[in-house]
């Protein structure tokens, strides 16, 4: 099967006063119509910018050197700013992680809503009017005609992240990026936000790549996952296959730190020790080898490549640590 999108080798770097940074490293991610993939660690690991470079959207000293992003075979990596503006908005959409810094606070919402349809030439003022406010009502907007007229500020925050949603819809793309769509909305909005994306991907024949560090959005809506460390992906495969059965120390780490996973005699979080090293300069090896319990000396030694531990599950590590049995894999000795 043909992905819709298909990500390989990967590597953006950002140039900074001590050096290159390697904020994404040689990744590989595909995508399939109608799916949901998260992509899911904590923040620094490039998630965020893995998006951006998705979209065209990178910060001014941040380059594609390496690899290929294939929209419908299209590398989107060649691409120029006119073939990029394009696409985003018409084919993909995305939705930024802070609603209020990204609508203009001087415009109405209907203009901001309408603006891409109108750009995109999909229709004329009318039918960019109807459909913004069927999409605000399908996004659970009351009162549509009005808040059409509103500014952002009038708006509370779960209301904006529904309009940031409506706004992603107007031109009926295949594919939406959601970069931390829940940040900073109280649990029943989170629960009310992530509902209404699932419906809309089942209703609409969408696929979504939300980026979060929460496990729960997770568990609640992938179909596949990706787990970041540190800009490379350390392991990767269906929801249940890496909440299941995690190959990766990193991954173990991550589920053992979630609310209501403490040990119940002690009722304590696991934490992951240590810190993310830096990623400016050249870096060999495991990059999460100062903060993992399983490390050994070989694991500094060179780059180490996914190994699979079942159909489509893979990680990046040169032991096994599913059912907590640390076994060397690959042939290393």
């Amino acid at each position: 099967m043909t992905s819709l999108l298909s990500i390989q080798g990967l590597q953006v770097d950002i140039a900074t006063p001590g050096g290159t940074l390697q904020a994404v490293k040689n990744l590989n991610l595909d995508v399939q119509r109608g799916e949901t993939h998260c992509i899911v660690g904590e923040s620094g690991c490039g998630k965020s910018i893995t998006a951006l470079a998705m979209i065209g959207l990178l910060p001014e000293k941040a380059r594609i050197t390496a690899g290929s992003i294939l929209f419908e075979q299209q590398n989107l990596a060649c691409l120029n700013e006119a073939g990029l503006s394009n696409l985003r908005g018409n084919r993909m959409a995305m939705i930024f992680q802070e609603p209020m810094t990204c609508l203009n606070p001087t415009l109405t919402i209907g203009t901001q809503l309408t603006e891409g349809f109108l750009r995109h030439g999909k229709g004329n003022r009318k039918a960019a009017y109807e459909r913004a406010i069927m999409l605000l009502e399908k996004v659970g907007i009351s009162a549509a005609d009005k808040r059409f007229h509103q500014y952002p500020y009038s708006l509370s925050g779960g209301l904006r992240q529904r309009v940031m949603i409506a706004m992603a819809l107007m031109c009926e793309p295949d594919l939406i990026i959601a970069d931390e769509p829940t940040t900073a909305l109280d649990v029943t909005v989170q629960a009310q936000i992530l509902a209404t994306l699932s419906e809309l991907k089942s209703e609409m024949g969408l696929s979504l790549i939300v980026i979060t560090h929460d496990l729960g959005v997770v568990a609640r809506i992938a179909d596949n996952v990706t787990v970041m460390y540190a800009g490379e992906a350390v392991e990767t495969g269906t929801v249940s296959q890496v909440f299941g059965n995690p190959g990766h120390p990193y991954t173990v780490g991550l589920q053992k730190s979630v609310v209501g996973s403490a040990d119940r005699d002690s009722q304590r979080l696991s934490v992951i020790p240590g810190r993310v090293p830096s990623l400016v300069g050249g870096l060999t090896g495991c990059r999460f080898r100062n903060r993992c319990p399983h490390a050994i000396p070989k694991c500094a030694e060179a780059d180490i490549d996914m190994s699979e531990l079942e159909a489509d599950h893979t990680y990046r590590c040169l032991r096994n640590v599913s059912a907590g049995r640390p076994e060397m894999t690959g042939g290393v000795l």
